[in-house]
C-alpha cells in the first residue's frame, strides 16, 4: 500500500473495468436529523486471466466527507489461490481506521470495523 499518485487516481477512475464501492455509516445531523454518511471508496480492478495484478483504488474521506482531506492509498496484488483483495488491502485506511484483514474478506472487514459497503463489489 503506498500513497496514490494523481496518474494512479486517474487510471484507476477512467479504467473500462474499474468497479466502485462506497463505504458509509448511519449518522445523524446536528438537528439530530438521520443520514448515510459516505466515508470512503473503493476502486477495484480486477485481472482478466485470475491470476493477473489485481489493483485497488481507496479514497478515505475520514470520519467526515472532507474533500480537502480525502487520502488515496494504491494498491495491488496478483497470483493464485489467495484473498488478492484482502492482501491488496492490508493496512490501508477507511474512516481514519486501518483495516487489519485477519484472515476475513473486505466486506467483513469492513462490517467488523462498524461500516457498511454497497455498490459493484457487493452484488
Amino acid at each position: 500500500m503506498t500513497t496514490a499518485t494523481d496518474k494512479q487516481i486517474v487510471t484507476m477512475l477512467n479504467h473500462k473495468r474499474a468497479r466502485t464501492s462506497w463505504v458509509v455509516y448511519a449518522t445523524a445531523d446536528t438537528e439530530g436529523n438521520p443520514y448515510i454518511a459516505r466515508i470512503a471508496r473503493i476502486i477495484t480492478v480486477y485481472p482478466t486471466d485470475g491470476a493477473g495484478r489485481l489493483r485497488v483504488l481507496v479514497s478515505d474521506f475520514g470520519p467526515f466527507w472532507k474533500c480537502d482531506d480525502v487520502h488515496h492509498q494504491y494498491g495491488w496484488a496478483g497470483g493464485y489461490g489467495y484473498d488478492k483483495l484482502g492482501a491488496a488491502t492490508e493496512g490501508m485506511t477507511i474512516g481514519g481506521k486501518a483495516m487489519n484483514h485477519d484472515g476475513h474478506y473486505l466486506r467483513l472487514t469492513v462490517r467488523k470495523m462498524g461500516f457498511r459497503m454497497f455498490g459493484d463489489m457487493c452484488a
